[in-house]
């Protein structure tokens, strides 16, 4: 019940009422905790598990030893899978599979026994065995002793946009087998250049050394690349033994 102190604030006790008798007069003893932090805690939890709930964002947590306590209507969507397929299972059994990085899974697994809140992009599987990319971040909850008492972890399909990454790095490696590709700093520093490139250049192995792309262009091709225009131009660039 809330209760009103006599300065007019308010909290919440819990009450426990006791009948008694005293030389034949009947009353009541009542013992009164003060339960405010506890009331906040449960409105908290109940607020954070409509959120997870209502959240599109597929959402697991986990105990300490790494098994699923409760996944929300995100998760089941996206995997195909029920919280009572899931729950008492690790995640990893559930939804990884055969082309699933091992390397990804031992980075995830290091950080959780290290107690550390972690990012990744990994290869899972749904129920029926269709592949999707998802971005994990898992957060280690703590107990006031410092000790790891549950995992949070929120996920997003990002299928879509790694297939568009991974499609636009082999186009990119298309490219960079039948054209000349070097990449320039902002301030005009060569970085790197691809291996056809430096082929031509005569510098496979050790240093790369081309000229800045100031040197290589007009001022007036650098001045319209700074300010975001692209640019076609003949430039001439020096082989191994200055030619």
């Amino acid at each position: 019940v809330e209760l009103e102190r006599r300065d007019g604030s308010r909290c919440w006790v819990s009450l426990a009422l006791s009948p008694l008798q005293v030389d034949g007069v009947k009353g009541y003893t009542a013992f009164v905790r003060d339960v405010s932090v506890e009331v906040r805690q449960r409105e908290q939890v109940r607020l954070l598990s409509m959120v997870a709930d209502e959240t599109d964002s597929p959402v697991i947590i986990t105990g300490a030893e790494g098994l699923i306590e409760y996944v929300n209507t995100g998760f089941e969507r996206l995997s195909g899978y029920s919280a009572t397929d899931v729950i008492g299972r690790k995640p990893g059994a559930v939804l990884q599979g055969a082309h699933t990085d091992p390397a990804t899974v031992a980075r995830i697994r290091s950080s959780l026994v290290a107690g550390k809140a972690l990012y990744e992009e990994i290869l899972n599987y749904r129920r029926d065995g269709s592949p999707y990319w998802a971005s994990m971040v898992i957060n280690p909850v703590h107990d006031s002793a410092g000790q790891v008492i549950k995992y949070v972890g929120v996920m997003s399909n990002i299928t879509d946009s790694k297939s568009q990454a991974m499609d636009d790095h082999v186009r990119l490696q298309a490219i960079g087998r039948t054209s000349l590709v070097a990449e320039w700093s902002l301030s005009g520093e060569c970085l790197q250049a691809n291996p056809l490139l430096r082929q031509q250049l005569g510098q496979v192995q050790g240093e790369l050394r081309l000229e800045s792309l100031p040197t290589l262009l007009s001022e007036t091709d650098w001045q319209a690349l700074l300010n975001g225009g692209d640019v076609v131009a003949r430039i001439g660039m020096p082989l191994e033994g200055g030619r």
